[in-house]
């Protein structure tokens, strides 16, 4: 009895890995309202995505994808044989990369280094050329986004995030910089306060009530426009503009 039994269980252990490791394919038709067709096949199974996609016309495309640890490589073929392909690698080791070969054979790279509180990606054209976006102090309530160009031009992103709200100034190449303050949130009355580079202010107040919200924005010049709301849960709300030179009301 315990041999009949050991068999049995081996039986259902190898049929088993036979189940898992097994192809599925799936293929997918559709008809327009002109009788034309397009087809779509997909086959799944170990570690192998397979894609094919026939359109009216006949023509075909395919897309394969090989799944490995830490990454995967895709091909994508045309109808007319031209093909692009991207492998991305060091998926889970907190250093990504992602290279993508056009059916010229021009080549792009993107790397991507994760750290605590941050990031950095480089981007690399095929004439070599590069790009970077390093991002620090996430977690903390103060981050910062520096963008570099191939030209060496650098942009400048500073984020600082309080109760109630935050505080974003960017910074360009040539050293002027605007700024955008939130205050408010959470209190049911909101202000944003919008700086340009040449000192002009915009803000923009918004206050919500039961069954609506009422918001002023006052531009540099000090003209304002509104918008209110009314009625919201009702089934009769009502919206009203008002601007520096009509306004217009709305039930919906």
């Amino acid at each position: 009895m315990k041999l009949k039994a050991l068999a049995a269980y081996v039986a259902v252990v190898t049929l088993s890995a036979a189940t898992a490791f097994a192809q599925t394919t799936r293929t997918t038709t559709t008809t327009g309202p002109n009788g034309n067709t397009a087809t779509r096949t997909a086959t799944r199974g170990n570690g192998q995505t397979n894609v094919t996609a026939t359109g009216p016309n006949g023509q075909t495309a395919t897309r394969s994808t090989t799944h490995y640890a830490g990454g995967n490589s895709t091909t994508v073929t045309g109808p007319n044989g031209e093909s692009a392909t991207r492998t991305v690698t060091g998926r889970g080791t907190g250093n990504v990369t992602a290279t993508t070969t056009g059916p010229n054979g021009n080549t792009y790279n993107r790397n991507t280094q994760r750290y605590a509180g941050g990031n950095s990606t480089t981007v690399t054209g095929p004439n070599g050329e590069s790009a970077t976006r390093t991002v620090t102090g996430r977690g903390t309530g103060n981050v910062t986004a520096t963008t570099t160009g191939p030209n060496g031009n650098t942009y400048n992103r500073n984020t600082q995030r309080y109760a109630g709200g935050n505080s974003t100034t960017v910074t360009g190449p040539n050293g002027e910089s605007a700024t955008r303050t939130v205050t408010g949130r959470g209190t049911g009355n909101v202000t944003a306060t919008t700086t340009g580079p040449n000192g002009q202010t915009a803000t923009r107040n918004t206050q919500r009530y039961a069954g609506g919200s009422s918001s002023t924005m006052t531009g540099p010049n000090g003209n304002t426009g509104s918008r209110t709301v009314t009625g919201r849960g009702t089934g009769n709300a009502t919206v009203m503009r008002s601007g520096p030179r009509r306004s217009v009301v709305r039930h919906r």
